[in-house]
């Protein structure tokens, strides 16, 4: 499948050269002249590399910094590369501090002419081993069924371990409790995990929040739960894992069961599409 990229810089001469950069046999190309017209891009298509802009029609000398931010949140898992005739000093560097961005190619490097610097830029992302995030959504403190130490336990020792040696590469967290902005925490993680899983055991709130939260926000969210009884009529179609954590067989066929089901997520054969984003047709 090709990759498609975003290029915007209001200079044409600047987006014909970073056009005919890419081979048409590779990639698919989406250029815009306007931090408008790119945001509307990155609305309608999927992107997966980036090639940016800082000073973009001279409004502000750091604009492209917004189309970042957009990009950070509309699609986290574009690569992005800044492509600026800024260098990249202290001073902005600081400003790029609150966003998230692959590479930096400066047009009036010496060295190299800027187009085979982005090239390079590409071809080592490329090459770079893809990480893959599970982020699981579960109680944190005491429940009708289990205690905080025990859910600590499952975490650890059933669902992280489950995942993490699943074969597929992910690495597995949760929340952690020890952070300043808990909530942003949170809704970062919801937005850029590959794959989400949610513990639906016991109904807790602040669990079906953020699976409401998710699901607006993206696909590839599994159920788990100790009870199929805490699991709501209208989600029972979407990859539901009923597991039990307290004998040695219990995690061997939950294990088998998170493998299987990453499993089908990577071969997008799997029904785990929100119904929010079902609903609305989103596909992005």
């Amino acid at each position: 499948m090709k990759k498609t990229v975003l290029v915007l810089d209001d200079e044409k001469h600047i987006i014909d050269d970073l056009e005919d950069l890419l081979p048409s046999d590779d990639y698919v190309v989406y250029t815009a002249e306007t931090i408008e017209l790119a945001t509307e891009i990155v609305r309608l298509k999927k992107i997966d590399f980036a090639l940016i802009d800082l000073l973009i029609n001279s409004k502000s000398d750091y604009g492209g910094i917004s189309m970042i931010k957009e990009l950070n949140r509309q699609q986290p898992k574009t690569k992005i590369i800044i492509v600026s005739g800024f260098e990249l000093d202290e001073e902005l560097k600081k400003r790029l501090l609150d966003v998230e961005y692959s590479g930096y190619v400066h047009k009036g490097d010496l060295r190299k002419n800027y187009i085979d610097l982005v090239h390079e830029e590409i071809q080592n992302i490329q090459k770079q081993p893809i990480s893959k995030k599970c982020f699981v959504i579960m109680p944190f403190s005491d429940t009708d069924s289990c205690s905080t130490e025990e859910w600590d336990d499952i975490f650890e020792n059933t669902i992280k371990s489950a995942v993490e040696k699943s074969g597929y590469g992910y690495s597995c967290n949760r929340a952690s409790l020890n952070i300043g902005h808990i909530i942003n925490d949170i809704l970062d993680n919801l937005n850029k995990a590959d794959v989400v899983i949610a513990d639906l055991t016991d109904r807790n709130p602040n669990v079906f929040y953020e699976l409401g939260v998710r699901q607006t926000l993206r696909d590839s969210t599994i159920l788990i739960t100790q009870s199929i009884d805490d699991v709501p009529f209208d989600l029972r179609p979407y990859a539901v894992i009923k597991y039990e954590w307290k004998t040695k067989n219990g995690k061997k066929h939950f294990k088998d069961r998170i493998k299987d089901t990453l499993l089908k997520i990577e071969e997008n054969n799997i029904n785990i599409a929100s119904p929010v984003r079902d609903y609305l047709k989103l596909t992005v």
